[in-house]
């Protein structure tokens, strides 16, 4: 007798899952093919009926909370499974037997959950979230608790991350010798179409054609205005300025939204008036975005927090990679032997505490006076323009790298493990 097919709903559309990164690429890449398993982004209608269900099901995690020792307080259970998101969880009702989340455990938790996080401080979303966590005690907040609860209940069938930091700290962080066997840790896999990664393969010798140096620094999927900053655009353009007034062949591409909003309208005049500087305010398609990192010579991202899947893909393409050297990125690059890691941002903007909690403010990069970092990573910039065969040297020792330790297979493969280790008992 064969086990029936397991029907994983992955309702990232949701309201308040679409808040918190909805249907990004990350987790989207391990949709896939795996016999006995079935993904369905289908939501339900948060219609009187659902609305109903919901609120039961949002009592019965108030209840549950009260059962915790010391009893919290009512206002602060009330808050937390308000921040659930009662029309979200409506529409989290269509069928399934497992529900594929990821950022943060948004769920009531009736329905058997996984959970796919990067770092541990997105858990605590929306009451801690990416730069308003420097000056957090992280176990004095309510949601501390409450997250823990949700995490160690029956339903919380597992926890995966592509980061080992939070595989190692995630049972450190909740004091919780249960949550160190449903935590998982699954190396992050990349992938490009088959025509594209045709044309990466083809291309890698070709790279170099033109005097001087190209660099390319892009926004994030979600290319808002603010990730400009946050992925270090503003310090890129410092270092820019410096670099094409000493060496007039070096040349930048920004893939980017600019944020006019922060700095004003006239940034936009600005930076296109800068020479040598090809500005793309639209979203580039994947082929596009293959074509501009084949293209360039060096791929900047030396931003506030990590941005795994930027990096991967820049250095599977052959690119040395300029990242900082906030928390995470020693996952991911070497200095000087898959990459480059410019210094200043860890123990500025971000750093762990002895618990693994990830403390950020993002104060420094907001601020309109140039910093210390922008003059480090023009120097970067500088000895990477003036030594081509360290770039090919580097460039070639990430694209292997990649190739070796971030397969896509290698990603499914673990993550069909994971859903075999989480899969409900059905009757």
């Amino acid at each position: 007798m064969t086990s029936r097919e397991i029907r994983v709903g992955t309702p990232w559309n949701a309201p308040g899952l679409q808040r918190f990164n909805g249907d990004h690429p990350l987790p989207g890449s391990l949709i896939a093919d795996y016999p006995g398993y079935s993904f369905d982004f289908a939501l339900s209608p948060a219609d009187t009926a659902n609305i109903q269900r919901a609120q039961q099901e949002a009592n019965a995690l108030r209840r549950d909370l009260s059962g915790l020792t010391p009893v919290p307080i009512a206002a602060d259970i009330d808050e937390f499974v308000v921040s659930r998101g009662l029309q979200t969880q409506a529409m989290m009702l269509a069928p399934c037997d497992l529900h594929f989340l990821h950022t943060a455990p948004l769920t009531h938790g009736r329905i058997p959950w996984f959970l796919h996080i990067e770092e541990m401080i997105t858990l605590f979303a929306p009451f801690v979230w990416h730069g308003i966590s420097a000056q957090v005690d992280i176990r004095k907040l309510p949601a501390y608790r409450f997250v823990k609860r949700l995490l160690e209940s029956p339903s919380c069938r597992g926890v995966f991350s592509h980061l080992r930091h939070s595989h190692d700290f995630l049972p450190v962080l909740f004091e919780s010798e249960a949550l160190a066997a449903k935590v998982h840790h699954i190396p992050l896999g990349v992938e490009f179409s088959s025509a594209a990664t045709k044309t990466i393969n083809e291309r890698q010798g070709g790279r170099g054609g033109l005097p001087g140096t190209t660099f390319l620094f892009t926004n994030s999927w979600s290319q808002q205005e603010s990730s400009f900053v946050l992925r270090g655009g503003s310090d890129v353009i410092r270092a820019f300025l410096q670099l094409v007034a000493k060496y007039p062949d070096v040349r930048l591409i920004v893939l980017s939204t600019l944020p006019v909003s922060h700095y004003g309208e006239e940034f936009r005049g600005f930076v296109r008036r800068i020479p040598n500087l090809m500005l793309i305010e639209q979203r580039a398609s994947d082929d596009e975005l293959v074509e501009l990192l084949m293209t360039a010579d060096v791929f900047l991202v030396p931003s506030v927090g990590l941005h795994a899947l930027s990096v991967l893909r820049a250095m599977y393409c052959g690119l040395p990679t300029v990242v900082s050297d906030a928390p995470g990125n020693e996952e991911f690059v070497t200095h000087d032997r898959t990459g480059i890691v410019v210094p200043g941002r860890r123990g500025k903007t971000a750093w762990y505490d002895e618990i693994g909690f990830l403390h950020q403010t993002f104060e420094p990069v907001f601020s309109k006076e140039p910093g210390d970092f922008s003059v480090s990573l023009f120097q970067e910039m500088e000895r990477l323009h003036l030594d081509p065969e360290r770039r090919r040297r580097i460039g070639a020792a990430a694209r292997e790298h990649v190739r070796r330790h971030h397969r896509i297979d290698e990603w499914r493969s673990g993550f069909r493990r994971l859903l075999n280790a989480v899969r409900p008992t059905l009757a």
